[in-house]
């Protein structure tokens, strides 16, 4: 276990106090992840291109709506594909 003491960061971090009033904590809790991750998916399937099902399975490759986005990337693909091929149904619902 690497102990470092205070002194050995710098002066200034071992110096360094809490503002005065101490710190804020109005700021707006963390947003949920998996919400970013269905408004990712929207867009893709709203822009139903394979660039955007691309984006999003390489940025969520573990994610479960990828399955989804893996079949709407090859129907988008294919050359015979129509707007009918990928309907905007939405598995999270």
């Amino acid at each position: 276990m690497l102990a470092l003491n205070l002194s050995q960061i710098g002066p200034a971090l071992a110096q360094a106090q809490p503002p005065q009033g101490g710190y804020d904590n109005t700021n707006a809790p963390a947003r949920d992840g998996d919400l970013a991750v269905y408004e990712e998916y929207r867009e893709a399937v709203r822009t139903n291109t394979v660039e955007a099902f691309e984006l999003f399975i390489a940025r969520h490759p573990d994610h479960f709506l990828t399955e989804d986005a893996r079949h709407r990337l090859d129907l988008a693909s294919s050359p015979n594909s129509t707007e009918t091929d990928c309907p905007d149904q939405d598995p999270v619902k």
